[in-house]
């Protein structure tokens, strides 16, 4: 689940979640536009944060697959 939809899902504020994790509410928001990739600590503080509702996977940014070559 990625991180913007966990918030949203569950009514909490880019500033409450950053509270908690212990980074400011602007990192939080770069994390939800895939502007930016927490560090291993922070992902961990994400996972429980979220009761694993958020995994490292979930926070790489969308991208096209790679086609295999032919």
């Amino acid at each position: 689940m990625k991180l913007a939809d966990y918030l949203k899902a569950k009514s909490i504020s880019l500033s409450e979640f950053a509270t908690e994790i212990g980074v400011c509410t602007e990192t939080v928001r770069r994390y939800t536009k895939g502007e930016r990739f927490p560090s291993r600590f922070i992902l961990n503080r994400i996972l429980e944060a979220t009761h694993g509702k958020v995994r490292p996977n979930d926070m790489l940014r969308d991208q096209e697959p790679v086609k295999a070559a032919e």
